[in-house]
């Protein structure tokens, strides 16, 4: 008894880190990332809501529906990790994209100056 509630606590409980994670990440991004989170979001709650409707489904299921099954929830696993991977992606390319265009902005073109003809060196001037 007190095992198969450990189970359920942490079954649920890793349902529940999973989509806040990931609702957090798809409401403080924009864009692409978040396009990208709400598709591995809808997916991941899909996942889990097929494992948790049809357990006991397959006990009764011939092969083929039981296959189907396993590669359907292979799919569904399988598109969550590319859909976040993705977002990671995009959202590094973005930052690493902004956070150039900032480095321009900012650069000083310091070997391209050069002192201009008739002033005084600034060496020779006194302190």
């Amino acid at each position: 008894m007190l095992i198969q509630l450990l189970y359920e606590v942490m079954n649920y409980g890793s349902l529940v880190l999973i989509v806040g994670a990931i609702a957090v990440g798809a409401v403080l991004t924009q864009e692409a990332v978040r396009k990208l989170l709400v598709a591995a979001l809808i997916v991941t709650v899909l996942r889990f809501l097929l494992s948790m409707v049809f357990p006991g489904w397959l006990h009764i299921a011939n092969e083929a529906t039981a296959f189907a099954y396993g590669l359907v929830q292979t799919l569904l696993s399988v598109g969550e990790v590319v859909l976040l991977v993705g977002a990671a992606v995009v959202g590094a390319r973005t930052i690493r994209t902004k956070d150039a265009a900032l480095a321009a902005l900012a650069d000083e073109p310091t070997d391209a100056w050069r002192q201009p003809e008739g002033s005084p060196d600034p060496r020779l001037l006194a302190d």
